[in-house]
């Protein structure tokens, strides 16, 4: 088992992809930032793709999530305009 960032992992592949801490992305879901590391996480895995989080009930990135699972085995992309981060952000 490895454990890395998503900028290590960047280029490589692996059977089984774990990404933990979806918690964190769905307090930010707006930043085109963080969306974008967790694709990169996500195309990591030739197989099996196991997403962790806690507190994301109810939250509009939990329904999103839940809408890409059941729409197995078609994924649809709509782009929504992104939210780019700012100073005030931090």
């Amino acid at each position: 088992m490895t454990i890395t960032t998503i900028h290590r992992a960047k280029g490589n592949e692996a059977d089984v992809v774990y990404v933990v801490g979806l918690d964190e992305v769905a307090r930010v879901e707006g930043d085109i930032q963080v969306r974008n590391q967790l694709f990169t996480a996500m195309s990591r895995s030739r197989g099996w793709l196991h997403l962790l989080g806690s507190q994301m009930a109810g939250r509009p990135f939990e329904r999103e999530v839940r809408q890409v699972l059941a729409s197995h085995p078609t994924l649809t992309f709509r782009p929504s305009p992104p939210r780019r981060r700012t100073d005030d952000d931090e």
